[in-house]
């Protein structure tokens, strides 16, 4: 793993497209009324949405982690990115 050159483009762009899947979704909780569908799932009635700004910026750091994670994964990473390895970040970004 550590000292090996190797492109591994599979793993990265899997990672890339399910970190993007994954700000989806705070996206459409914030923005796109997913608090409603969650609370009607759970049968609770619709909490206020909150203040704005605060999405706003919860969401922007989602965004950054996002490109810093691109940047890691395309420009910085030099050596192999295996999928032993991505199942890891993928859980962590999850979370």
């Amino acid at each position: 793993m550590h000292g090996e050159q190797e492109s591994s483009k599979a793993p990265r762009i899997t990672c890339t497209a399910l970190h993007v899947a994954f700000l989806g979704m705070p996206a459409w909780i914030y923005f796109g009324g997913g608090t409603e569908v969650i609370t009607g799932w759970v049968g609770s009635e619709p909490k206020v949405s909150g203040n704005l700004a605060r999405r706003i910026m919860l969401f922007s750091f989602s965004v950054v982690l996002f490109l810093r994670i691109c940047l890691t994964l395309f420009y910085l990473l030099k050596r192999r990115f295996g999928w032993e390895e991505f199942w890891g970040v993928i859980f962590a970004l999850f979370v």
